[in-house]
């Protein structure tokens, strides 16, 4: 069993989802049918000043209203950067006791290069967690 990390992405300004949002949505979703996730962390905390809502929020709201257990999610609501996704979502699985982390996010967050792109920021961070072994997954659109 795995615990996935899905990374959040800036709110609209009336705290919905923005697409990108709630595309990762989706492709949790989709990796559900792949993966038998022990738990589901929805990481990103509240980096549009226009709302009181974090990412992580807003994205297990959507999930729970799709029908998505909500025992199933939990929420790190500090992070402001991909770096910060990286570091409080893998102490928070290290804490469960997780091996496995299935890193969750849009093929665009994957592969931009400006400042650094979530694989990068993630095998950075990996490193301070020997004991777990790190996954991603995307889908194209």
């Amino acid at each position: 069993m795995a615990v996935a990390i899905v990374l959040g992405n800036q709110l609209n300004d009336d705290g919905s989802l923005s697409p990108k949002g709630l595309k990762r949505c989706e492709i949790l979703q989709n990796a559900m049918k792949v993966f038998r996730f022990h738990k589901v962390i929805l990481t990103g905390g509240i980096a549009n000043p226009n709302t009181n809502i974090s990412e992580a929020r807003a994205m297990r709201d959507h999930l729970v209203s799709l029908g998505m257990d909500k025992d199933l999610l939990l929420l790190e609501e500090k992070a402001q950067s991909t770096t910060e996704n990286a570091l409080y979502s893998l102490k928070m699985a290290e804490k469960l006791g997780e091996d496995e982390v299935v890193v969750i996010s849009s093929i665009e967050h994957f592969g931009r290069s400006v400042p650094k792109n979530a694989v990068v920021c993630f095998r950075e961070v990996i490193k301070q967690f020997p004991n777990i072994k790190l996954k991603m997954y995307t889908e194209e659109y």
